[in-house]
């Protein structure tokens, strides 16, 4: 109750349409039945493929162990699911261009106010504010990170406890959350407003790589917008 009211296996069934629901408990038992009758079962259950061992040694390691010894058919989920995520609805889809927009407006508010503010975490900070503050949900899929100087080459970083030195890059890049869906972009420029001639022509290398894929996409039959 700590987080809200849990939906319960008949409220489940009613928000998701599915057939039939049942609580996780009896989940084991049920791979089990399901394997004696020939069901054909659909899971990751190979090493490095299990998402949460924890729920897997709990309610799916026992019933698979038994789907094995009665030789039933087990097929790995994630290629279908994969390929299921590949197909968005408009509202998906609108979803992923807001995520993108309020990611874009808010590294534009971090770009503006570090010709002023050099502290990393206050511009993580207003970053953050920015996205939530347009709509953006309160988790963000992945930790904010804005780096200075020689921190920019830490791909993870997410300390942003640092100070930005004149004359320094800045990268920062993070992912905002709109309904359940997000739109992760970096942005890279000099703290000072203008680039060094060394800046410039790193900046310039990897523009024309990011624009030979973008004509490469197109090519292929891809639709690339704008905005």
């Amino acid at each position: 109750m700590v987080t809200g009211f849990r939906a319960g296996t008949e409220l489940a069934k009613q928000l998701t349409g599915v057939d039939e629901t049942k609580d996780i408990e009896s989940l084991a038992e049920d791979i089990k039945q399901y394997a004696k009758s020939n069901f054909k079962i659909w899971g990751d259950v190979k090493p490095g493929r299990i998402g949460n061992m924890s729920l897997h040694s709990r309610h799916i390691h026992d019933g698979i162990i038994t789907a094995v010894q009665n030789e039933a058919e087990i097929f790995a989920l994630s290629p279908l699911i994969q390929q299921i995520r590949g197909e968005k609805t408009h509202e998906e889809v609108d979803n992923i261009a807001k995520a993108a927009s309020l990611s874009s407006e808010g590294l534009l508010d971090v770009m503006v106010a570090s010709g002023q503010h050099r502290c990393e975490n206050y511009l993580s900070s207003l970053f953050e504010f920015g996205c939530r503050s347009r709509g953006a949900e309160k988790v963000f899929s992945t930790s904010t990170v804005v780096a200075g100087g020689e921190r920019t080459i830490m791909p993870h970083y997410d300390q942003n406890f640092g100070l930005i030195e004149d004359g320094a890059l800045v990268i920062a890049s993070a992912s905002p959350r709109v309904s359940g869906y997000t739109s992760r972009i970096s942005r890279t420029w000099p703290v000072s407003g203008k680039f060094s001639t060394e800046q410039a022509e790193i900046y310039s290398i990897v523009l024309d790589v990011q624009n030979t894929i973008l004509n490469m996409l197109k090519l292929l039959g891809f639709e690339i917008k704008k905005k």
